[in-house]
């Protein structure tokens, strides 16, 4: 996420100002941007007095990042109270992130008894404030019923709001929402054009859905070569079944020359992201000596993995493998 000016520090900065008129004449930005210098150099007191002054004098961004300070314990001793308490003086002065903050913290009850009732009425403000997280967040909640009614159609609304807030969050489940018919009309048009505004926003999901389209010809014209450049992009960005889709492509000769020592490091991030098939495809290629020396060890290590995943095939495999001996 995102304690007054002390004693001391005031007399120095009359002393280094040459006196209280101009002490006064320091602007909330003024403090602000002192705040996040002193932060950024690690000189975590005068950070917390430049942000709490300013919280002070009604700037939302200070209180925040006094209330982030206090919520990680970074370079002050950690209190959710105090958080609490200034995320709920930013969300007043309508900074979004406050608002969002906040909500997160009741959603999840940390340091503070859990209400989603709270959550949510914070989440709403910090949507109507155009914080996007708020609203992808809130939009979360309606999808799967998190102290809601569930309602897609709500749900959709807020997504909406979000991914206009350029949130790569809301852009990528509206994307899914649509491309599985969930509380509309399935729709791979708009499946495809919101999970690529997604992808242009970093966020690995949406890459990988773009991805799945090409490849299969869902609502658009199949392009091996373009599935490969979006699972590339969404396994870049740590999305773990675009390295699994990479991986699977490099073993296959799909769209590209087939390489098992190219497929092996795409499905090794992939199973490192906990991809149960990476891991499956991973410990295969060990079992069978293919793009890597044969190794059984290995192969049972990421078999293993891959069980621990849920995926069943690596359990029949070890299963197999124990058989043997």
């Amino acid at each position: 996420m995102i304690s007054n000016l002390t004693r001391k520090l005031s007399l120095m900065l009359l002393m280094a100002v040459g006196g209280a008129s101009v002490l006064g004449a320091i602007t909330p930005a003024d403090l602000l941007k002192k705040g996040d210098e002193s932060l950024k150099n690690g000189h975590y007191k005068q950070a917390v007095s430049f942000y709490a002054k300013g919280c002070e004098l009604r700037n939302g961004v200070s209180c925040a990042s006094l209330a982030s300070m206090y919520e990680d314990g970074e370079g002050v001793e950690k209190s959710y109270p105090k958080a609490i308490s200034y995320y709920k003086k930013g969300c007043e002065l309508r900074n979004g992130v406050s608002c969002a903050s906040l909500a997160s913290m009741y959603e999840d009850g940390e340091g503070v008894e859990k209400s989603y009732p709270q959550a949510i009425s914070y989440y709403k403000k910090g949507c109507e404030l155009r914080n996007g997280v708020s609203c992808a967040s809130l939009a979360s909640m309606y999808e799967d019923g998190e102290g809601v009614e569930k309602s897609y159609p709500k749900a959709i609304s807020y997504y909406k709001k979000g991914c206009e807030l350029k949130g790569a969050v809301s852009c990528s489940s509206l994307g899914y929402m649509y491309f599985k018919g969930m509380g509309v009309e399935k729709d791979y048009k708009q499946a495809f054009e919101f999970s690529k505004q997604a992808c242009t926003l970093k966020y690995g999901f949406g890459c990988h859905l773009v991805g799945y389209m090409y490849r299969d010809g869902k609502g658009i014209s199949k392009d091996l070569n373009q599935a490969f450049v979006f699972f590339k992009k969404g396994c870049h960005l740590k999305n773990a079944s675009s390295c699994a889709s990479l991986g699977y492509m490099y073993e296959n000769g799909e769209g590209v020359e087939k390489n098992h020592r190219l497929a092996l490091p795409f499905y090794a991030k992939g199973c490192h992201l906990k991809d149960e098939s990476s891991c499956h495809n991973l410990g295969t290629m060990y079992y069978n000596g293919r793009g890597v020396e044969k190794d059984i060890a290995k192969a049972v290590t990421f078999y293993e993995q891959g069980c621990n995943l849920g995926f069943k095939d690596s359990c029949k495999a070890l299963q197999e493998i124990k058989a043997k001996k």
